[in-house]
């Protein structure tokens, strides 16, 4: 075990564990047998036996019967990618919970104990003071700690994981699937397209933990801060994200379509590889050319409809926090003092809270693009394989026997093989 497994929590937060490997440097030359081992944690999984946890997981998920069909995200991906990936969600959580709520309060009472421009005594002394300004301070540095770690292990490690497991599975069904089922060239589809773009779409979902806490966070901050005036901006931006729900919904359809146009464009452009000869001696390139391009022109109508989607609900996640806070801190101006304790943290809250309008409905268009390439995958991976071959050798005792019982007069009809002779070198 290595020495970082076996240090505390803040020792391994403020690498104090390492402070006994520096100190033996520092006195002497270090050897290869005073260098600590990989930690547990950064240790990887051997691909040996990740690919055989897969295959009994989906093994284990096809025998269940769920309604609508196996999924490979709940049977392999839970157990081979669920552990980090939810490990990254809960950091990634906790940074946006920081960011939204617990660094603008602190900002808030910061501001408090400034000392007043009338000369009226601070609402707090100057120890409490340096004390609130180092915990923003820590503040800070936690939430770009936790949103790093968090992006590390939801962001890179499960996806990789997840993706590895699904492109053997996939290689391994293609050996055992049965002849007449399948499409031409759908398991070239699925590895070279579907998952591909998969593994990038899951890089952006760690950020749905933090997107939903920083809401939550941010709704928090500004019914402190604002009083029920905040509700006015968290009103217009809740429209906003119902309204790129909605559209989301619609990229959906359009997603599958798209799928489908890539699936034709790809079985005619490996008919041409597959069969080049024949197209050149019975001269069909021009025919096969404008084949390709129609596949190719159908596939780019629906990719222009979902950039379009996409591009509007991006569009209206950046507007709406801008839109929001200007509308809010009119509406309290008509009905309160503008104050800087007020104002600053508001503003902060809202600016938080950008980033997650932003993504959300990049989030949205994501995962009906993960739960499309999702499906496809549990469709494959679904299909029926080939029966299992007898071995020739279970045939062997019984065909002994068999030569055995026929015996003509007591004396057996077959003669039994010479034995192998050891030929002497010369």
């Amino acid at each position: 075990m290595s020495t970082y497994d076996t240090a505390g929590s803040f020792s391994k937060v403020l690498f104090l564990w390492c402070g006994p490997l520096a100190l033996r440097g520092w006195r002497r030359p270090l050897h290869r047998s005073d260098i600590p081992t990989t930690p547990d944690a950064f240790r990887s999984t051997p691909l040996g036996d990740m690919y055989a946890d897969a295959h009994a997981d989906w093994t284990e998920e096809r025998s269940r019967g769920r309604r609508g069909g196996p999924n490979v995200a709940y049977g392999p991906g839970r157990a081979i990618a669920g552990s980090a990936f939810f490990l990254g969600q809960y950091l990634c959580g906790l940074s946006g919970f920081l960011v939204t709520l617990v660094r603008p309060l602190l900002l808030r009472e910061l501001l408090r104990a400034m000392p007043p421009i009338d000369g009226s005594p601070p609402a707090y002394s100057v120890s409490l003071a340096y004390g609130l300004a180092v915990a923003l301070a820590v503040v800070v540095w936690l939430e770009n700690y936790t949103r790093g770690l968090g992006l590390f292990y939801a962001g890179e490690v499960a996806p990789l994981r997840f993706t590895a497991a699904a492109l053997q599975l996939i290689a391994t069904k293609l050996m055992r699937l049965h002849v007449a089922e399948g499409r031409d060239g759908l398991e070239t589809s699925l590895a070279g397209n579907d998952l591909l773009r998969l593994e990038g779409l899951l890089k952006l979902l760690p950020t749905a933990g933090a997107s939903l806490t920083s809401l939550v966070g941010g709704l928090i901050a500004l019914l402190l801060t604002l009083g029920p005036v905040g509700l006015v901006g968290l009103g217009l931006m809740t429209l906003v994200i119902v309204l790129t729900r909605h559209i989301a919904q619609q990229g959906k359809a359009v997603q599958m379509a798209m799928l489908k146009a890539a699936d034709q464009r790809v079985n005619v452009m490996r008919e041409i590889m597959e069969g080049a000869k024949v197209v050149k001696m019975q001269v069909w390139e021009e025919a096969y050319l404008a084949r390709l391009q129609q596949a190719r022109t159908i596939e780019l109508h629906h990719q222009r409809r979902f950039r379009r989607l996409s591009v509007t609900s991006t569009a209206l996640g950046r507007a709406s926090p801008m839109v929001a806070a200007a509308l809010t801190f009119i509406i309290y101006s008509r009905l309160y003092e503008l104050e800087a304790a007020v104002i600053f943290p508001a503003l902060s809250v809202f600016q938080s809270l950008r980033l997650p309008f932003i993504l959300l409905p990049i989030i949205f268009n994501n995962l009906v693009s993960v739960f499309v390439s999702i499906r496809r995958v549990s469709a494959f991976l679904d299909l029926p394989e080939q029966p299992p071959r007898g071995m020739l050798l279970d045939a062997a005792p019984a065909d002994a026997n068999a030569r055995s019982g026929r015996q003509s007069n007591g004396k057996a009809t077959g003669k039994s093989p010479p034995p192998h002779r050891r030929i002497p070198k010369q």
